[in-house]
């Protein structure tokens, strides 16, 4: 935690000029693009995920000069998170995994990651000022995007994944900063992706 309390300003999340294309590799890139056109993941009337952004950088750093005093392998300065959507008037931050890529659980671990960092009321006030009108509320919620495939263990792992999320450590834990966790499960359909059973919604 002390290495967070060190970082100066925080630019904006998004600009466009510096996204690298095929972060979300060359699937993840196909749904995005058709996700950004058709703007909503619709399950019948009870569930409506909206797509607002890609690729925002939680710690996206005024200046040249900070550094880490311990430089890892991976700089956390250039992570991104996959989505950002709209889920009853809240931000929701998703990790999205097409096939070919990691399973649900390793979703959970990036995504719980990435809202560590994007808790509290100054990164919420960050994205209402990004976002100007784009939320009723700033509460966010964390969300996982995965596609079905028929690998074994697939659902399994998946279903392990919503039971950690619901259990109550886990919620004693996340509650007094996320407003739950969404697990959506996609497949092809008619030249794009629909939701393919019922998401999982655990709300804290």
């Amino acid at each position: 935690m002390s290495k967070y309390t060190q970082i100066p300003e925080l630019r904006k999340y998004f600009e466009q000029s510096n996204v690298r294309e095929g972060d979300l590799g060359p699937r993840g890139q196909q749904f995005r693009a058709w996700f950004a056109l058709i703007r909503v993941l619709r399950w019948e009337q009870e569930f409506v995920l909206e797509y607002m952004e890609y690729e925002l950088r939680p710690h996206r750093l005024c200046g040249n000069d900070f550094k880490w005093r311990e430089v890892p392998p991976l700089d956390m300065r250039k992570l991104s998170v996959d989505l950002l959507c709209r889920f009853e008037g809240e931000p929701t931050w998703c990790e999205l995994k097409m096939c070919g890529d990691a399973w649900t659980s390793s979703a959970v671990l990036q995504i719980l990651f990435y809202g560590s960092m994007l808790s509290g009321p100054y990164q919420e006030d960050r994205c209402g000022r990004q976002f100007p009108n784009r939320f009723r509320r700033m509460r966010p919620w964390l969300g996982v995007i995965v596609e079905r495939r028929d690998e074994p263990g697939f659902k399994e792992d998946f279903d392990n994944a919503v039971a950690f999320a619901r259990h109550e450590r886990t919620r004693q834990c996340l509650e007094k900063h996320i407003a739950g966790m969404i697990f959506v499960m996609i497949d092809p359909q008619n030249g794009g992706w629909g939701i393919q059973r019922q998401p999982e919604l655990i709300r804290w």
